[in-house]
């Protein structure tokens, strides 16, 4: 299209000149004229300039992180042989979702003792209340009536002993409520249950795998919030602070930004690279952030009122020069070189070169540039 467009633009030139023999080198060098079929074709578009605040910028790089204390290692409570591995990596699952289930030799034991110690207490306090009652009809010796007492209290301490330690296992209170009526031979089973909503990212557990109480089986963290780690030079650090909001930028999504705010300031300087770290927390609803993404953070550090500002794109750049297309009228371009200022994402300051109400090219300025570019190497020979 460039090529078209320049090759019409070649032939409206050699046009002109049959009209002006001798036209000024400067004029040929700076502007470009295009009847109105190559600018739509071009999609040469214009803005007005005019005065307002440009927000002062500071750029950082940082990283993706999981959220580091919602990170949570999942292990086994109990020593066990590996049955099912239910859910794996990659998994969004629920609070009490079953990842894996073990046979647990442990836990039978456990289960069982619990459920000698009920049965004991249970004849324990039958046996009470019969000498209890004989005792009060002067048949039966206190002594008698004393040593009953003292079984049943030690059958309450071994019973809720037991409860307890099939507590300290993990078992909820209403798994261990229905153990009588369980069936026996599921004694060892030993399930593993997801204590909170999240994603699983990591698996280390496989079936048939032995297993201890510290072996790690999951890593499991929720994903809807994630932080970004980024640096701070030292001589930017007055310009941050804690609650201060920022967005963030990966190269994934280029035309997506993500919101943020610092919830972390770290309290010294890295020495080797002399920056400091600080950290957003960044709402991931929709799951786009991946850990360990390379990420720019764009914090609003100042702003600067009334000034003239020009989109980046406008700005165009040839051999340390610096210079935007205003548009003079339809299809008449000047170059003109302009002074630059302080820069957002979305503005540049412009110092000189440009006044209010000038209208600038913001799009297909590089077409206008390399009609020029063409012009100065003798293009229209």
């Amino acid at each position: 299209m460039i090529i078209l467009l320049l090759s019409a633009c070649e032939r409206d030139s050699s046009d002109s000149s049959q009209g002006n023999e001798n036209p000024p080198e400067s004029a040929e060098k700076s502007v470009v004229n295009l009847k109105p079929n190559q600018v739509d074709l071009a999609k040469i578009t214009s803005e007005v300039v005019e005065k307002g605040d440009l927000d002062l910028d500071l750029r950082l790089n940082g990283e993706v992180a999981f959220d580091r204390n919602r990170l949570t290692h999942i292990t086994s409570l109990v020593a066990g042989v590996v049955r099912q591995v239910k859910k794996t990596v990659g998994d969004r699952v629920e609070t009490g979702t079953v990842l894996v289930v073990l046979s647990s030799r442990e836990l039978a034991s456990a289960k069982s003792e619990y459920l000698a110690a009920r049965e004991r207490l249970g004849l324990a306090g039958k046996n009470f209340e019969r000498v209890k009652s004989l005792w009060k009809d002067k048949i039966a010796a206190e002594r008698e009536y004393l040593d009953a007492q003292l079984s049943l209290a030690e059958a309450k301490i071994a019973f809720q002993t037991s409860e307890q330690s099939l507590y300290t296992l993990g078992l909820s209170p209403k798994i261990v409520e229905a153990l009588p009526q369980a069936n026996r031979s599921l004694l060892s089973r030993y399930e593993v249950q997801a204590p909170f909503a999240g994603t699983l990212v990591e698996q280390q557990v496989t079936e048939g795998q032995q297993v201890r109480p510290d072996t790690e089986l999951f890593v499991l963290t929720p994903m809807e919030t994630l932080w970004v780690m980024a640096s701070v030079y030292e001589d930017d650090v007055a310009k941050i602070k804690l609650g201060q909001n920022g967005t963030v930028s990966v190269q994934a999504y280029p035309d997506r930004e993500f919101n943020g705010q610092i919830t972390w300031i770290a309290d010294a300087v890295d020495k080797r690279t002399r920056t400091l770290q600080i950290r957003l927390n960044v709402p991931n609803d929709m799951r786009l952030l991946k850990a360990n993404m390379f990420a720019t953070v764009n914090l609003v550090v100042g702003r600067r009122k009334g000034v003239l500002a020009i989109p980046p794109q406008a700005l165009q750049t040839e051999a340390g020069d610096t210079f935007v297309f205003v548009e003079m009228d339809k299809g008449h371009y000047e170059r003109r070189g302009v002074q630059t200022g302080v820069r957002s994402d979305k503005s540049i300051e412009i110092e000189s070169g440009l006044a209010e109400g000038d209208r600038v090219v913001t799009k297909g300025a590089f077409i206008l540039k390399s009609e020029l570019e063409k012009d100065s190497f003798g293009g229209d020979d």
